[in-house]
């Protein structure tokens, strides 16, 4: 422990302990105030009787304490801290723990109640970061200290989590968990040779200067045997898992906030959150839902828009973390693509009748396994397909297959793209036309189902709203490529 800091130094410690004691000691002491005037009787009429004074002690002490016991509290771990002896600081713990027992156990005595430990492990941490400012991790202390309050204040609001959360949920993610944990590590690490099993042959042949195997080597007049299209074919298993399990938290991210927040927030509330899960639920819901209510169509439209706004989002932001330059290229396209959909939104916005609410729309648990595994089977078919279009087609069999996978899914698309690039099998230019293409065909999709299950007071915003998106999709594309082959645009990877 640090005996050598200046008298300011301390100071400054102590000072930080105390603001964080006082921080978490007013939100407790708020909480205490509101419960204290919820259970207040009404106040009598004028010409009732005075009502005997209430007793404030029972109240009291459902608390373990306020503004200035918290404070106390952190001041005494960062002064047993910085005392320089270990024992000083153990022998205080001991005590501020041995205190908040016996509060605790004289509270459960007089009110004969179900009492929780929320404040009591709250006094706790209070001594402890106490102890880190004493030590001069300022930082972590004040960080750690604020998420300690801004927990404590969501109460509310994390019981209402938990009681939407389902068990099927909790159950999946354990499931996938576990068998990410069990199943990740089994998986072969390199590639499987699947070309060179396809070849029938254990034998190795040369071809300009590169060792090929699984070739069968028949030389011809003393020449190698140029090796079959598919024999370098492979098969990345962990890789594929790996993109699986991305997708799948990013995914889960909006799942969980759709649970916190409460899909009946609001039609656009509910189109964001499910926007990061699903687009295609939530443009397919609100078609449906425009049958029921004709009246709220323009609104409905606008909930499909910032869905679909946030799926050229949502891909650039995965592409960020496999492969950063190809993100960094696709701002354009994507940029352009997500501003014309939000342009979309706000002219319908200022034509809006009014504020709707709905149902919720049901979005499936991303961990669940036969989710996760149908989008591993996709994103294998789209990782192994792109080798073999590319060894008979180049570059317009990857285009090819980004349309036709883009039908689907895009993220299958984004994540074989970000591969190729990053393994130089590819161009950057070849890898942003394959990701736009596959927004452009899922857009091209999700507004024809749109506009065929909606209802017909649905149908000319949603022909204008997705055809202003397909329409900047294209001029995103072509200013891209004009960019990249005007020298516009600084390579940071790939040729």
């Amino acid at each position: 422990m640090d005996v050598e800091a200046t008298t300011t130094e301390q100071l400054t410690r102590c000072a930080i302990a105390i603001v964080i004691g006082a921080l978490v000691g007013l939100e407790r002491q708020a909480r205490m105030e509101v419960r204290e005037r919820d259970r207040r009787p009404p106040d009598p009429a004028p010409s009732d009787p005075a009502p005997p004074e209430a007793e404030t002690a029972s109240s009291d002490a459902e608390q373990i304490g306020g503004v200035r016991t918290f404070v106390v509290i952190a001041l005494t771990g960062a002064v047993a801290t910085m005392s320089g002896s270990p024992w000083i600081f153990v022998a205080a713990f001991l005590a501020v723990a041995l205190l908040v027992v016996a509060g605790y156990a004289l509270t459960a005595y007089r009110t004969q109640g179900d009492l929780g430990f929320t404040s009591e492990l709250a006094a706790l941490t209070v001594f402890l970061l106490g102890g880190l400012c004493g030590d001069g991790r300022l930082s972590l202390a004040a960080a750690a200290g604020l998420i300690l309050a801004l927990i404590l204040s969501l109460k509310e609001r994390l019981h209402r989590f938990a009681s939407r959360m389902r068990k099927e949920d909790i159950q999946a993610v354990v499931k996938f968990a576990a068998l990410s944990v069990i199943v990740l590590p089994l998986l072969p690490a390199e590639p499987l040779p699947v070309g060179a099993s396809l070849a029938g042959s254990t034998a190795t042949v040369a071809v300009d200067g590169i060792a090929i195997d699984g070739v069968e080597a028949a030389p011809v007049d003393g020449d190698p045997v140029v090796p079959p299209w598919y024999a370098s074919l492979t098969l990345d298993v962990r890789k594929v898992w790996w993109m699986v399990i991305l997708i799948s938290s990013i995914s889960f991210v909006g799942f969980i906030l759709g649970k916190f927040i409460g899909a009946k927030r609001g039609l656009l509330v509910t189109a964001g959150v499910g926007g990061l899960v699903s687009s295609t639920a939530v443009s397919l819901t609100y078609a449906q839902r425009s049958h029921q209510t004709p009246a709220l169509a323009t609104e409905l439209t606008m909930g499909i828009l910032l869905a679909n706004v946030i799926m050229p989002i949502r891909v650039v932001a995965v592409l960020f973390v496999v492969c950063a330059p190809l993100a960094i290229h696709l701002a354009v396209p994507m940029g352009i693509t997500a501003g014309a959909g939000a342009l979309a939104a706000l002219v319908l916005y200022l034509r809006r009748p009014g504020d709707g609410e709905m149902e919720d729309v049901e979005l499936k648990n991303p961990f669940e396994l036969a989710s996760a595994v149908k989008f591993g089977l996709l994103f294998g078919v789209v990782l192994f397909g792109a080798q073999i279009v590319q060894a008979l087609f180049g570059d317009a069999g990857l285009y090819g297959l980004s349309v036709a996978s883009g039908l689907t899914d895009v993220d299958p698309v984004a994540l074989t793209s970000a591969d190729l690039v990053a393994s130089g099998r590819t161009s950057m230019l070849v890898g942003v036309v394959m990701v736009t293409l596959a927004v452009i065909s899922n857009t091209a999709v999700k507004g024809g189902l749109v506009i065929s299950a909606g209802d017909r007071s649905l149908r000319g915003s949603a022909i204008f709203a997705f055809g202003a998106m397909l329409l900047a999709a294209f001029g995103g594309l072509g200013l891209a490529v004009f960019l990249w082959r005007s020298g516009s645009v600084i390579s940071v990877a790939g040729p």
